[in-house]
């Protein structure tokens, strides 16, 4: 099974955040959350992992990630649900969160906009096509809350 993110050079990567800072990730599949989490931190977050919505939750009422990164396709609470409730707080109303799934349909990438996705990243992805991706949600709006895009 593959991690669904391509290899490409990390040997010179660009900063996307202040050094630290915390992105949850959150995905079913734990070999994807360890690249995936290797990957961030060399770009210069602090990484939290979750494998499923109800672990995302206890991260979430301990700490304020600057980002969530969240599959689309998980047991029992699927991530677009995941959006809809974090959308529907407060509290994490204006938190980016990126979509991310194997799913490249319009209809996928329009059902995790409707659902209040800063963006979408179709897997597998290239670390370049994630720190673009990254960085156009953390300079965008103020809120983080942004069309999402495939």
């Amino acid at each position: 099974m593959g991690t669904c993110v391509a290899e490409d050079s990390l040997a010179q990567p660009a900063a996307v955040a202040v050094r630290g800072e915390v992105v949850l990730v959150v995905d079913d599949e734990p070999a994807f959350c360890a690249v995936l989490g290797e990957i961030l931190e060399v770009l210069g977050f602090s990484v939290r992992q979750a494998c499923n919505v109800a672990e995302a939750q206890d991260v979430l009422a301990q700490e304020r990630p600057r980002l969530i990164l969240t599959d689309v396709m998980m047991p029992e609470v699927d991530g677009i649900t995941f959006i809809r409730q974090l959308r529907a707080s407060p509290t994490y109303a204006d938190l980016p969160i990126v979509a991310v799934s194997a799913k490249a349909l319009p209809a996928d990438v329009e059902a995790a906009q409707e659902a209040g996705a800063s963006a979408y990243l179709v897997k597998p992805f290239s670390t370049a096509e994630l720190r673009e991706t990254i960085r156009r949600v953390l300079d965008g709006p103020k809120n983080g809350h942004t069309p999402a895009e495939a």
